[in-house]
């Protein structure tokens, strides 16, 4: 099945005509982020990036439920009875295991601490995958918490990102990775994984930072450089298409966005240290990266549509160049992988939502779109987070 190219509620033409500005009916508020026209010149203009790469422009063959069909449906998160949402429709994975607020450490010595919510995270990993799916033919795969299940800082909810290796047959995050790794796509086909983060926005630079940690210290090292080179350059391009953007902790100043190939936030903490999500997909044999999205990247992704399709459309074009081609093959320098190959099964499976339904899909977003606003009038608009 493939997606939707609307984001719910269902929008309606402006005053502006064809290219006007877009709104949402009087219910506007419940998703504030409804794309602007492609015209607008306070939004990006990256039509240029549609024809950079040589991939399919697949038809979406759905029409776009009405508004009150949105309504009639029940919440797409709450009658699900699991901590965590997933999809295995495709070759890409999107993970966002940071977009509730939970706690971490408290074992091995590590002081318990607060992880922020790390805002739209999980309305990305979502989006993305839905858009993805227009150059691959199949929706990409996510797994996201699940909000109406997870509570704020439930300390029965390991953080997906810091686990020891004692930890992972407990986390259903984990287990879900198993399930991606065994999903129901096309029989061969490679796989690859997103891990997406938000960070604070920095007082000198919006960099993103592009972590292959865990790819360098465990992967074949030829195989690592063509990816790393290929991230730079094609999310360069999406990047070097933006105008400069405002950091919230630097107003004063604009800043040009660029990737950041060799961060601190990499994704890897070391062979005896806890181990993010992209660690864990890498010993699974699945290739991955750590995007770190600064606040203010992943408000301009979520208001522009023309900006998160470059986006997605820069993902794709690695997943062809680099993983599919089968320039970046499966040679661990260790043997971690034949334990965590194990370590899945241990735990009931997640509910697994293969080629989660249009409907289902937009009603999702619509749902992390309201839990979002309020999150934000419960604490006045001043919720502490990333």
């Amino acid at each position: 099945l493939m997606p939707h190219r609307w984001d719910a509620p269902h929008l309606h033409r402006g005053r502006h005509g064809s290219l006007g500005r877009y709104s949402a009916g009087p219910d506007h508020k419940a998703f504030p982020f409804a794309p602007r026209a492609l015209g607008d010149s306070r939004r990006p203009q990256l039509a240029h990036l549609k024809h950079a790469r040589s991939l399919p422009d697949l038809p979406i063959p759905h029409p776009r439920p009405s508004r009150s069909t949105l309504a009639a449906l029940p919440s797409a998160s709450s009658h699900l009875d699991q901590p965590i949402i997933i999809s295995t429709s495709g070759p890409i994975l999107f993970t966002a295991p940071h977009g509730v607020r939970l706690l971490r450490g408290g074992h091995n010595g590590e002081p318990q601490r607060v992880h922020l919510r790390e805002r739209w995270a999980s309305e990305l990993a979502v989006k993305l995958a839905r858009a993805v799916g227009q150059y691959l033919g199949t929706p990409g795969s996510f797994c996201i918490w699940n909000h109406a299940r997870v509570r704020p800082e439930d300390p029965e909810q390991l953080d997906p990102n810091f686990l020891g290796r004692a930890q992972l047959s407990s986390s259903p995050w984990h287990s879900a990775l198993h399930h991606f790794a065994r999903a129901a796509v096309s029989p061969g086909r490679p796989l690859f994984h997103i891990d997406i983060h938000g960070k604070r926005d920095r007082r000198d630079n919006l960099d993103v930072d592009v972590g292959l940690g865990a790819m360098e210290a465990l992967w074949d090292a030829t195989g690592v450089a063509h990816l790393k080179a290929a991230l730079a350059r094609n999310l360069g391009e999406v990047f070097r298409a933006l105008p400069e953007l405002k950091s919230r902790a630097n107003k004063r100043t604009r800043f040009h966005v660029n990737a950041e190939m060799d961060p601190y936030l990499c994704g890897y903490r070391g062979p005896e240290s806890f181990l993010t999500m992209s660690q864990q997909a890498v010993e699974l044999g699945i290739p991955a990266v750590q995007l770190e999205l600064p606040y203010a990247i992943r408000q301009e992704l979520m208001r522009s549509e023309e900006l998160l399709d470059a986006f997605a459309r820069a993902i794709v074009a690695v997943y062809h160049e680099c993983i599919q081609s089968g320039t970046v093959r499966y040679m661990s320098r260790h043997s971690q992988g034949e334990f965590l190959i194990g370590s899945g099964p241990q735990l009931s499976p997640p509910l697994v939502e293969p080629h989660l339904a249009p409907t289902l899909h937009a009603k999702l977003l619509l749902d992390l779109a309201v839990h979002d606003r309020e999150l934000q009038a419960a604490h006045s608009n001043k919720e502490r987070l990333i």
